[in-house]
Parts: C-alpha cells; structure tokens; sequence
C-alpha cells in the first residue's frame, strides 16, 4: 500500500496490550464476531445442524459477515464503509447466506456438453467483492474450499 501512494506512509503502534488504544480495531472485530454468530445461527435453524469451529461454513461466515460491514452496514454519517472508499452506493444483489439457489456451471465443458444439466443447486456462501460474482457451493460436495 505504501508503494502506490505518493505520499509518505507513516505507520502507528499503539502501546503493548492496551486495548483502548485499538478501539476502533476492537469494535470492527466484535462486529464482525457478531455477524458470524447471526449467520451461522441462520443457516443452523435452515438446515437443523450445529456448526463446530473448525468447519468450513465458520470461515464462510466471516468472510460474507466483513462482506456485509463493508457493504451493507450504515455508519453514523449516513453511508456504508465502501460508499466511503468507491464514492458510490452498494447496489448488489445478496441473497441469504446459506440459501438453497440454482446456478449455472459456466465452465467451457458444461457450455459444450448437449445433455448435461447447465443449471445446478448450491449453497450460497456469498459474493466476491471485486467482481461481484456470487460464491456457491455443490449441495452434496463434501466441505468447501476456505476464504
């Protein structure tokens, strides 16, 4: 980062174990802490399953739960933090996370193939922020790749 920048980057370093210092920091994980439960807590009550912490759906979690405090969450100025950074409103289509929803293999094989089904059942896990493409993964597929 400090190399795409024209000016000078000075980093700062708040003193050892003083959580005052990193509050903001703090608030952002505690926020996103949250939104990890709330999610996992919805696909549980969907799919009548406890998630341990070392399953892949928990990684899933954080990473749509970041997705959504940067995109969706208002801030006390009105707009959303990638409002603030891209200078324009998030106008992307979510869906809940852990929903069922058919999607179409894009793949040059699957676009070829004459009698093989182009349109599949997934889980949605969530979207990729820079090409606001939409994560999913095979219902039956044996976990997922992690974040």
């Amino acid at each position: 980062m400090a190399k795409k920048r024209s000016n000078k980057t000075l980093p700062e370093h708040g003193p050892k174990y003083s959580h005052q210092s990193q509050g903001t920091v703090e608030q952002s994980i505690k926020g996103v802490e949250g939104m990890r439960r709330t999610l996992l807590h919805a696909i549980a009550d969907k799919v009548g399953v406890e998630f341990l912490s070392q399953d892949p759906i928990v990684a899933w979690a954080v990473r749509h739960g970041s997705y959504l405090m940067t995109h969706v969450r208002i801030l006390t100025n009105g707009r959303s933090p990638i409002q603030i950074l891209r200078g324009k409103e998030f106008r992307g289509e979510l869906v809940q996370s852990g929903e069922q929803v058919w999607y179409r293999d894009a793949t040059p094989a699957a676009q070829q193939a004459k009698l093989t089904p182009k349109w599949k059942l997934a889980l949605w896990l969530g979207k990729v922020d820079v090409s606001d493409e939409h994560l999913v993964c095979e219902a039956g597929v044996n976990g997922s790749q992690t974040p």
